[in-house]
C-alpha cells in the first residue's frame, strides 16, 4: 500500500495556524464601550467595569501580569469575572500544583484592584457541583471574590 503525502503547502498553512492560535492565546484583548440606559440609577453615572471572561486560557505568570495591569490602568469600580474563569478538568489535574496557585494568585491580585463580582460559565460546572470534593468556590470566596448565581 502506497503512503499517502500530503502537499506541502497544506503542511504549511497548518503550521502557520497554529503559530497564530498560539500567538493569539497569549494576548489580551481590551475593548472599551459604553452602556447608555434610563433604567440605570444616577448612582452608577460615571461607573468603570473591567468585564473579564476566558480566563482559563491563562497559562502563565506573564499573562497574568499583563491582565492585572490592564485592569489596573482601567481602575474600575468593579470587576465583572463572567464564566469560564477555569476548564474544570484542568483545574481539577492542577489541583494542588501551579495551576491552582496562578489562578487563585490572578484573582488575589484582581480583588486588590476592585471588588470582584464572578458569573461561573459552564466550564466550572463540576467544580461547583461537587463542593466536597473540590474546594474551588470556597476558595475563590475567601479571597473575596462574590459569586453571583447563575438564572
Amino acid at each position: 500500500m502506497m503512503k499517502r503525502k500530503f502537499p506541502k503547502f497544506i503542511l504549511a498553512a497548518f503550521a502557520l495556524l497554529l503559530v497564530i492560535h498560539l500567538a493569539l492565546g497569549q494576548r489580551v484583548f481590551v475593548t472599551r464601550a459604553t452602556a447608555v440606559s434610563v433604567n440605570l440609577p444616577a448612582d452608577f453615572a460615571g461607573c468603570e467595569i473591567a468585564q473579564l471572561s476566558e480566563l482559563r486560557s491563562v497559562r502563565s505568570q506573564k499573562q497574568a501580569d499583563r491582565i492585572v495591569a490592564q485592569v489596573e490602568e482601567i481602575s474600575p469600580d468593579l470587576i465583572a469575572l463572567t464564566g469560564d474563569l477555569v476548564n474544570s478538568g484542568y483545574y481539577s489535574r492542577a489541583f494542588g500544583t501551579d495551576g491552582e496557585k496562578l489562578t487563585l494568585g490572578l484573582l488575589a491580585r484582581l480583588t486588590a484592584v476592585a471588588p470582584v463580582y464572578y458569573l461561573y460559565g459552564d466550564r466550572e460546572m463540576m467544580l461547583l457541583d461537587d463542593p466536597v470534593h473540590n474546594t474551588f468556590r470556597a476558595q475563590i470566596e475567601a479571597l473575596g471574590v462574590t459569586m453571583l448565581p447563575a438564572t
